[in-house]
Order: structure tokens, then sequence, then C-alpha cells
């Protein structure tokens, strides 16, 4: 009875090993990178963005020395990604098990590798990153984009991007609704600049923040569609319960008809310079209104999304010709987003102005815009003046 017993526990634990694990006999585990790992850094990536081939799961190896992994992020082409929150421990030579395993297959942009800090800040090693592929896979030819360059990377790991270009003003990654835009003449795409201290959550189709305090500035760019019919000015249509529940519209938005974010619409900048090298180049085809910015910083009681919905509806009421006006820059503090958390509101505000003042500096110092408006709503200006009296208080005096 005992041997029946270990036996039936036997065949439970390796039909479950084996039920999770997609290999074939066909299928082939491929070097796709080798990464250098530093102990004391936050984390190392691999663009895989020249890779060929599609795969269906990925694994990690330590070569030489033993690594301690905090987390594995999978950027997938197609925007969506994979988090492994979970921590490994690779001794030499040691292989991970597979990673987002899957019957089909993707084409990869990036691995990021968060590491475990170690006792030693010198102490480096070797990981590499195998991926798992048919042969079908392996013949499988990444689409390219119709401008005929290599697709961005939208979502992040960690608030960062690994990106094959700086962004281009005006020129969205495929969705429905920034597709609906060009090709529809439905709405109007808004872009925004940004820069948050929330904390970054990634999502299914791009990446948002959260109301929580991540303590860093992060900064980025985001695309919002206008409705150019069905509103009035200062307006921001949403979907309503009807629109979702009884018309099916999409929580997403119909861009016909409410203020939208595209799929893999927000990104961020690897670095300063990133942002503003794609901020000048926004500026440079910015018409009439090339020289002007304007920053705005949100109240009590607002959300991400909410903030940059604000944002581009100034930036499009602004304008008399539907051409959104000059550059628009967002600073999103962390609100909790609901009428409760007021106290919360008003300490994150506090919280948010030495990364504020850095975001101001950037702007005013660095862009190149000649004329900058500054606009505050309701708490925001506890975070704003704030800002700018430490901003003053640090000039020269002539």
């Amino acid at each position: 009875m005992f041997r029946t017993a270990v036996f039936f526990l036997f065949f439970v634990v390796t039909f479950a090993v084996l039920a999770a694990d997609p290999t074939t006999a066909a299928d082939s585990w491929v070097l796709l990178a080798t990464v250098e790992v530093e102990a004391g850094r936050n984390e190392a990536s691999a663009d895989l963005t020249k890779v060929k081939g599609q795969f269906k799961a990925v694994r990690v190896q330590a070569k030489d020395k033993a690594v301690v992994l905090n987390r594995v992020h999978v950027i997938y082409a197609n925007g969506a990604h994979h988090n492994e929150d979970r921590r490994i421990i690779l001794l030499p030579g040691e292989r991970s098990r597979s990673i987002d395993a899957r019957e089909d297959g993707r084409f990869i942009d990036t691995v990021v590798l968060a590491l475990e800090p170690g006792p030693a800040p010198s102490s480096k090693n070797t990981v590499e990153i195998w991926g798992l592929q048919s042969p079908e896979m392996a013949a499988a030819v990444r689409p390219v984009p119709p401008d005929g360059q290599p697709s961005d990377n939208p979502i992040t790991a960690e608030g960062k991007v690994q990106r094959s270009g700086r962004l281009r003003a005006g020129r969205p990654r495929s969705s429905e609704q920034s597709n609906a835009c060009i090709d529809k003449n439905v709405c109007t795409l808004v872009g925004v600049f940004f820069g948050t201290d929330r904390n970054l959550k990634p999502g299914p189709e791009r990446i948002g923040f959260e109301s929580e305090r991540a303590n860093k500035l992060t900064l980025g760019h985001a695309f919002v569609t206008v409705p150019k019919a069905n509103r009035k000015k200062g307006e921001i249509p949403l979907p309503s319960l009807w629109d979702r529940y009884v018309l099916g519209v999409p929580e997403s938005g119909d861009p016909a008809r409410h203020f939208t974010i595209p799929a893999n619409g927000v990104s961020v900048f690897n670095s300063e310079d990133d942002f503003v090298a794609a901020v000048q180049t926004h500026m440079a085809a910015a018409g009439v209104y090339k020289d002007h910015a304007f920053v705005f910083v949100h109240g009590y009681y607002t959300t991400y999304d909410n903030a940059l919905y604000r944002t581009a509806q100034i930036a499009y009421d602004l304008s008399p010709d539907g051409v959104p006006f000059g550059t628009a820059f967002l600073y999103s503090w962390p609100s909790a987003g609901h009428a409760t958390a007021y106290l919360y509101d008003e300490e994150s505000a506090r919280l948010a102005v030495p990364h504020l003042k850095a975001f101001l500096r950037t702007v005013f110092e660095k862009t190149g815009a000649k004329y900058v408006d500054l606009i505050a709503h309701s708490m925001g200006n506890v975070a704003l003046i704030d800002a700018l009296q430490q901003i003053a208080a640090t000039e020269t005096k002539v």
C-alpha cells in the first residue's frame, strides 16, 4: 500500500511538471544573450530586438559564479510582458526553470534582470539568457513597422525602457485608438511629456503609475486621443456604465467619443538626455507655437490617467486651429485618487517637491523652450509653490 501511494505521488508530481513545461522533442534551447551583471547595481538588461525567431519560454543560467536575482522581466515585441517576481538563486553553471512557458511563440524585445545587492559592489558575474523555440518558430520573421524602423519598447521594467531609438513625436505605435485618429480622422493625438514620482505599474497593454510613492523622478511621454466631435471645450468625456455594459464600448473607450490612452501609448526614458532630445524633436515640429510650453501640476483626488487627460485637454483647447498648443508637460505626484485620502495626498504633494523642482529645472534650462506657463490645480499649488521657492532661493543674485 505504501509503495502504491509513493508511486501515485511520484506520478502526480511528474505529470504536473510535464504539464507545466511545453517542451517537445523538436524544441531546442537557443542562447540569446550573455549579460554581465555586477553586485550593487539595480538591474542589467539585454536588447534582443536583433534575435531571430519567436520563443515559447525563457531561462537564465549563471556562468562562472553564483548569482541572486530578485526578478526577471521579459518584454515582448507586441507590447505584452511577463514579470517573474521571485528570488532566483543560481549556483555556478546552474540554470533556472522555464520562465513564462507557453505553447505559442513570441518575439522578444528585452529581458531585464533585477539583481539582489551583493556584499562586494565590484563583484561581477556573467548570466546567460536562453530561449526555447521550435523549428517553425525559428523560421518566423519579425514584422517591421510601416516606417521601416525597429519597433520601440513601450512597456518597462522597474520604470525603465531599453529603447532602440529616441521617441519620435507624432509617431505612435500600432493601436486601434491611434489608427482611428490617423486613418478615420475622428480624433487628435496629443503628446504629453511627463515627470512623476509615482510608483510604476506595468499592465497588459501599457504601463501606468499608481498612487504609491516611488521616491524618485521618472521621465516619460504619453499619447492621449481627443475626440474631434461630441464635446465642448473643457470637457473630458470618458466611457460611462451605459457605454460599457449596454453599448459594449471597451473599457479603454471609443476614440471617436472619449479621451483614450492608446495601447503602448506610454513610455519612459532611460535618461534625462533622452527625454530632452525627444522634447526638442517635438518642439522643432510644433509649428507656430514651437517656442511655447506649459507645465500642468494636478490637484487632490487625481489619478495618473486623469492627469494625462486634463493635460491633453488643456493643450488641445488652448489651440484655435485643432493643433495641440506648443509642448505639453505634466507633473503627476502620487495622489491616491479618491476622496477619503486628503491627508495622504497633502503629504504626497509635499514629498514631491524635490522631484518637481528637478523636473522644472530640466524644462526651464535644458529643453530650449522660450515661454513656459505654469498651471497648478488645487493641491498642486502646494508642490509647485514650494518648488519655485526653492529654485528662487538657489539662484545666484547679480
